[in-house]
Parts: C-alpha cells; sequence; structure tokens
C-alpha cells in the first residue's frame, strides 16, 4: 500500500486536551475529535478513509489497545472511512449495536465511489491516492454502546446518548462535568440530513429537542462537520425548527424541492439562517 501524503487534514487543538482532525478537502467538510484523558484517550470517529488518519493520532498518542479506544458516531460512509486501521492494531472499536453490522460489512469501490467525483472536492486527493480504489474496508466493532454507558478517560467521563434520527444508531458523547457534548450528525452549522433511507424524521425531532433541553448545560458543542465548535444555542434553535416543520409553519423557511437524481430521494429543502433542513419531501406540511 502506498504511503499517502497528508495535506488532505488540517489538525489543531480544538478546546483543551481535545485535538480536531478535520478534511476540508471535501464537501463533507468532516471533523474527528481525539480526547487526551489522563489514562486513555478516545478517537471519536475515524473520517472518510482518504489519507491515514492513524498518522494524524499518532502525532499525539500511542496507538495501543490499552491507550486509546475507537468510538463510532455512527456508519457512515465518511465517519468510519478507516476504523480498520485502529482495529488491526487492536484497538477496542465502539458502536451502537444499529450500526455494527455496517461497519463490519465495509463498503465497496462501486458503493463508494460517486462520493469522490470532482463536483465534490474542494481542494486536492492526497497524492498517491487512486479515486478509483477507494472503499471503506471492514471492521470489527468490539464493544456494543448502548444509551447510559459510561466511557472512562481517567480524568474526563463521558457518557454515552443514543441519539438516533439522522441513523438509527447515531451516538452523542456528553462530558456533563466539563460541560462539553460531542454531537456526531446530530447537529452541526451546515444542512441537517433527514431525507435518507437511514433518516427517521419524527425520531431526528424527537432526539434533538432532547439535546435542546441539554443545551443550557453546554459549554462547548463539537460537530462532525463545519464549523467547530458552535454556540449550544444552535441546538434549541435546530428542534425548534424541526418542530416549525411538524407542525407547517416552516414556509417563511422553505427555500424549495430538490429532486436531483443524484439523491436517493426528494427532500424538501429549509434554510434556518445559521443551518439547512434537507426534510424528507412532504414530511410535516399540512395540506
Amino acid at each position: 500500500m502506498p504511503t499517502l501524503s497528508q495535506e488532505w487534514f488540517t489538525t489543531w487543538e480544538v478546546a483543551p486536551g481535545i485535538i480536531c482532525i478535520a478534511e476540508d478537502q471535501h464537501e463533507q467538510e468532516v471533523r474527528s475529535y481525539l480526547v487526551i484523558g489522563s489514562e486513555r484517550s478516545l478517537l471519536w470517529d475515524a473520517g472518510m478513509g482518504v489519507a491515514d488518519i492513524m498518522r494524524e493520532v499518532e502525532r499525539f498518542v500511542t496507538v495501543r489497545p490499552e491507550s486509546l479506544m475507537m468510538v463510532c458516531s455512527h456508519s457512515h460512509f465518511d465517519h468510519v472511512g478507516d476504523v480498520w486501521r485502529f482495529a488491526e492494531a487492536g484497538v477496542p472499536v465502539h458502536a451502537h449495536p444499529a450500526e455494527a453490522e455496517r461497519i463490519a460489512r465495509g463498503l465497496s469501490a462501486e458503493q463508494c465511489a460517486h462520493w469522490l467525483q470532482a463536483d465534490s472536492l474542494l481542494g486536492p486527493l492526497p497524492t498517491g491516492f487512486d479515486p478509483q480504489t477507494y472503499m471503506i474496508r471492514p471492521a470489527t466493532v468490539t464493544h456494543l454502546l448502548n444509551e447510559g454507558d459510561v466511557l472512562d478517560l481517567g480524568d474526563r467521563q463521558f457518557e454515552v446518548l443514543h441519539t438516533p434520527g439522522h441513523s438509527p444508531g447515531g451516538l452523542c458523547l456528553w462530558d456533563a462535568t466539563n460541560g462539553l457534548l460531542l454531537s456526531g450528525d446530530q447537529a452541526y452549522a451546515a444542512p441537517l440530513y433527514s431525507y435518507s433511507p437511514d433518516a427517521e424524521p419524527d425520531v431526528y425531532r424527537r432526539s434533538l429537542r432532547r439535546l435542546a433541553d441539554l443545551a443550557p448545560q453546554v459549554q462547548t458543542l463539537l460537530p462532525s462537520h463545519d464549523e467547530t465548535p458552535i454556540p449550544p444555542a444552535l441546538l434549541v434553535a435546530m428542534a425548534d425548527a424541526f418542530d416549525r416543520i411538524h407542525d407547517g409553519n416552516a414556509a417563511d423557511a422553505l427555500v424549495g424541492r430538490n429532486d436531483d437524481g443524484g439523491h436517493e430521494r426528494a427532500y424538501d429543502l429549509y434554510d434556518f439562517g445559521g443551518f439547512q433542513v434537507r426534510m424528507r419531501a412532504g414530511w410535516g406540511r399540512k395540506g
């Protein structure tokens, strides 16, 4: 396997003891996070698998089974691309039961081909990378995470929140002591996806309201895409937006319908200023 150049990543300390590993050369603008603990560290997601995220992690911590855990927010391609690298190194891999099988299956080059089209790229692919062979390699999930589980890093403890809606086994991690929320794909300041085959808008709505209720306690909100950190008040705004769409009261925010054949299905696009919602066509609208 050729060694890939690492210019694909932008890496910085986004909060004390937390490294953001960003992939800004792709339209998804994925963010993975390395949380460095006193006894062990936690990697939240493993990016797209375009460049070697393990090499970025090794700049800060030693990748060993006893000192690092891998936690998958969910199983979509742009979050699990390099999970296999950590699995092969013996690092324990955590995910919700509803997502574990998909991570174990991976995705073929044929299934991944459309994600690296030229119009999806905001910059060059890494030197040595062949997009024709891009795939998501299978990785075994060794630990299943459920609502209320606790991940202990020594000086920091994360409570697992099961927040489905964007996907069935979507997770958030909540550090109540430090007011830190890792929100995954449940909440970020860009178009929220609530139209794909994995999405359940009614469930997503309930999960967002749960996070909105938590917002007064959140001091640092780290999402998995685009701007980071983002204001915790956005959690309330997003939950309110779903309520407005559900109740048929978001006509002022409705931009229109996207019927592009490249998407899994049509969606209604709502613009709420600081974020958008790609909603399953017709969901919640009156008349």
